[in-house]
């Protein structure tokens, strides 16, 4: 499947585009790059380079509605990183990131979660659960079930993808997108900005 570049030095200025800003968590060297990569730039790259932190412009239409997208690709986080405010401040939605070829990953996602929620001080967040490395299902470690009971849990969608074969790559981001513009996830899109914002002027 071959997508189509959408990558840009500067953002679609139509009077009806909006800006969203997403931000890529998860483990060290489950895709997370790779995935962002595809979608921005629509190329794979085979070998992997550890991210420390970097961030992608791109700019879609879907359902009408230009979006101009910041995506923040992250380093791979641990039980024991510290999540900047770079991950919370003005931050429209997230994709939690996890390799199905990896359990450890999918644990490491869990803990990873549970400190976002913690952070934001809400009880969901407009999310995306994804699964990379869908080339590799002969490779599973990952139990489809556990996965989607966790995104019942955490109420939000969960999508398979793979970077390599640029498998339902689009569809990750624009489900994403639907998922941030729900009413009451603006609301509470909205709330988490400006506590966040109070809490770091306070400090």
């Amino acid at each position: 499947m071959s997508l189509s570049p959408r990558s840009s030095a500067t953002f679609s200025r139509g009077n009806n585009s909006l800006f969203r800003r997403i931000v890529v968590l998860g483990p060290k060297a489950v895709g997370k790059s790779a995935l962002t990569i595809r979608f921005c730039e629509g190329i794979f790259h085979s070998s992997y380079l550890p991210t420390i932190e970097d961030t992608y412009l791109a700019t879609l239409k879907l359902e009408g509605q230009i979006y101009n997208l910041e995506i923040i690709d992250t380093g791979g986080q641990d039980e024991y990183s510290i999540l900047s405010s770079q991950c919370t401040i003005g931050v429209h939605g997230y994709l939690l990131v996890f390799d199905i070829t990896d359990y450890l990953s999918f644990e490491l996602l869990k803990v990873l979660h549970e400190r976002l929620v913690n952070m934001l001080g809400l009880d969901t967040i407009p999310c995306i659960l994804v699964g990379m490395k869908l080339d590799e299902q002969e490779d599973r470690a990952v139990n489809t079930a556990e996965v989607e009971q966790m995104a019942r849990e955490w109420l939000c969608p969960y999508i398979e993808c793979s970077a390599k074969d640029g498998i339902h790559i689009d569809t990750v981001f624009h489900s994403l997108i639907l998922e941030m513009e729900r009413p009451t996830v603006q609301v509470a899109a909205s709330h988490t900005e400006k506590n966040t914002t109070s809490r770091c002027a306070s400090m």
